[in-house]
C-alpha cells in the first residue's frame, strides 16, 4: 500500500533542489573566474554562430558591371538579418552555399560573352533543379520567356482596362507572316495604324542589350527597310517617360525611366535604329 509522504518532505525536496542549483551556479561563477573568462568567451562565440546561422543566406549572382549599376552594396550592406555572399560562377555553386535566396541577372553575361553566358545559365539551372528550396529573384524561366515578344505582348493585351476617363491599353500590333513591302502597307492600313511605327525583333536573345534595338519607321516608303521575323507596333507618344513595375509576392514597386521622346510622322526621318 503506497505511503503518502508528508508535504514538508516534498517541500524540503524542492528546497534541496533549489539549494543545489544555487550552489552549482556559484561554483560555475567561480570556475568562470578561475579560467579567466574562457567559458564566457566560448558562450559569446556560440551566440555569434547561432545568430549567423539564423540569418537569411543570400547569394549574389551578377556580373561586376551590374553590381555597380544596381548599387548592390548599398542595398544589402546594412542588412543585419542577412548573410550576403557573392557567387563565383567559375566555381561550384554547391560549395559556396547553401543559399536561401539567389539574387541574379544571369542573362546579363550574354552581353559580353554569349558562350560564357550560356555556360553560367546551365550551371545556375542545374543548381536550381537540385535545390528547389532556394528562392530565385527573378525565376530563371521568366527571364527567358520575356525574350519572346509574342508571349509578352499577348500577356500585356490581357491587362488592358479602363477606370473612369482613363484607359490603360496596348498600342496596335501584328506579326507579319510573309515578307513584302506592299503586304505590310496593306496590313498597316487595314488595322488603321498611324505613323510612326516600330519594328522589333520577334525573339530577343536572352540578356543581350541588342534585344532592345528597334526600327522606328516614319512613312510607308521606308517599310522596305523592315526585315522579318518581327513585330510591327504603332508608336504612341508618351512624354519621353516609361514606368516599370516590379512585383515581389504581394508587394510592388514603380520606377520611372527615360524613354524615346515624342515623335511625329511629319518628322520624315530615315528609320531610326
Amino acid at each position: 500500500m503506497p505511503v503518502a509522504l508528508p508535504r514538508f518532505v516534498l517541500s524540503y525536496g524542492v528546497f534541496a533542489t533549489v539549494l543545489c542549483f544555487i550552489i552549482d551556479i556559484t561554483e560555475f561563477n567561480k570556475l568562470e573566474g578561475q579560467q579567466n573568462g574562457t567559458l564566457s568567451k566560448s558562450l559569446r562565440i556560440f551566440q555569434s554562430k547561432t545568430k549567423e546561422f539564423n540569418k537569411i543566406k543570400v547569394g549574389i549572382c551578377l556580373p561586376e558591371w551590374e553590381k555597380v549599376r544596381l548599387r548592390v552594396g548599398s542595398i544589402f550592406g546594412a542588412r543585419l538579418d542577412m548573410s550576403v555572399k557573392d557567387i563565383d560562377m567559375e566555381k561550384s555553386i554547391e560549395e559556396q552555399g547553401p543559399f536561401d535566396i539567389i539574387f541574379h541577372k544571369i542573362l546579363k553575361w550574354f552581353d559580353k560573352d554569349p558562350t560564357k553566358g550560356n555556360n553560367y545559365l546551365n550551371k545556375l539551372v542545374h543548381y536550381h533543379k537540385h535545390h528547389s528550396h532556394t528562392a530565385f529573384i527573378d525565376p530563371i524561366e521568366n527571364g527567358i520567356m520575356l525574350a519572346n515578344r509574342s508571349l509578352t505582348l499577348d500577356l500585356a493585351k490581357q491587362c488592358e482596362f479602363s477606370m473612369g476617363n482613363k484607359s490603360v491599353f496596348l498600342p496596335k500590333y501584328f506579326f507579319p507572316k510573309i515578307a513584302g513591302e506592299e503586304l505590310l502597307k496593306m496590313k498597316i492600313r487595314g488595322m488603321g495604324m498611324s505613323y510612326p511605327i516600330i519594328a522589333k525583333k520577334l525573339i530577343g536573345k536572352p540578356g543581350l542589350t541588342e534585344s532592345h534595338d528597334m526600327r522606328i519607321v516614319f512613312s510607308e516608303d521606308k517599310l522596305k527597310d523592315v526585315s522579318l521575323p518581327c513585330v510591327i507596333q504603332e508608336f504612341r507618344n508618351h512624354g519621353g517617360k516609361m514606368f516599370k513595375v516590379y512585383v515581389i509576392g504581394e508587394k510592388f514597386y514603380i520606377c520611372e525611366k527615360p524613354s524615346i521622346r515624342n515623335l511625329h510622322a511629319s518628322d520624315k526621318k530615315n528609320p531610326v535604329l
